[in-house]
């Protein structure tokens, strides 16, 4: 089993697997009809939920503690319980963020939240936005809808502190994905390019410094 990328470089096919996993160098198993990507799947936002959860349960700990102790004040555990809750809640946001690549499209789910899109009408209607924080860099994919809006991707998601290794990452990744959604007979590439209108300050500009990067280059305007 062989395919290319869009931008036309061989994917390698030996010892290909039969199941689907995020950052495998190898081409997605054509007998694989759904890929399921979670916020998770990579091990440093694994480290980041673990962090998150342990915080929230530390605080959970702290604030049952301060009730239990007849010597404190009411009002002290106020911080601590409304600290553990945030956590907790954040953890178990990150915990069901998933995403899901099948026949009918792209499926994001968070908690109560389904946002489902169709795919793009060419490779370029996917992009990944790398944005920096305090302490690292974060790296996901980004869809553009008919109307030139962008939609979110939830997972998979790469963070590290290299800006240029989230984003190859991210990149290596993406079009594995557009591969086999064009193999499977998901996805066609009829080179329809769609402007980004709205959005951060800059976006369509930073997009299109990245397909220049990537050999996808974007009509002249």
């Amino acid at each position: 089993m062989t395919y290319q990328t869009p931008g036309g470089q061989p994917l390698p096919s030996q010892g290909v697997p039969t199941k689907y996993r995020v950052g495998d160098p190898h081409p997605i198993p054509l007998t694989t009809d759904r890929l399921v990507a979670r916020t998770t799947s990579t091990p440093l936002m694994v480290g980041a939920f673990a962090v998150i959860g342990l915080i929230g349960i530390l605080l959970l700990i702290l604030t049952i503690v301060m009730l239990l102790d007849p010597t404190d004040e009411p009002s002290l555990w106020v911080g601590p319980g409304a600290g553990a809750v945030f956590f907790l809640l954040l953890a178990a946001l990150v915990l069901t963020m998933r995403t899901v690549f099948d026949a009918n499209g792209v499926h994001s789910t968070m908690l109560f939240y389904k946002r489902e899109i169709p795919w793009p009408p060419s490779r370029t209607g996917f992009f990944v936005l790398v944005q920096r924080t305090r302490i690292s860099v974060v790296a996901r994919l980004v869809a553009i809808l008919p109307d030139g809006k962008i939609h979110y991707i939830f997972a998979p998601r790469w963070t590290g502190v290299s800006y240029d290794k989230a984003e190859t990452k991210a990149l290596n990744e993406l079009n594995r994905i557009w591969a086999w959604a064009v193999a499977k007979g998901y996805a066609t590439d009829g080179g329809r390019y769609i402007i980004v209108k709205g959005g951060l300050p800059g976006l369509q500009q930073m997009r299109e410094d990245q397909e220049r990067r990537c050999g996808i280059l974007p009509p002249l305007r």
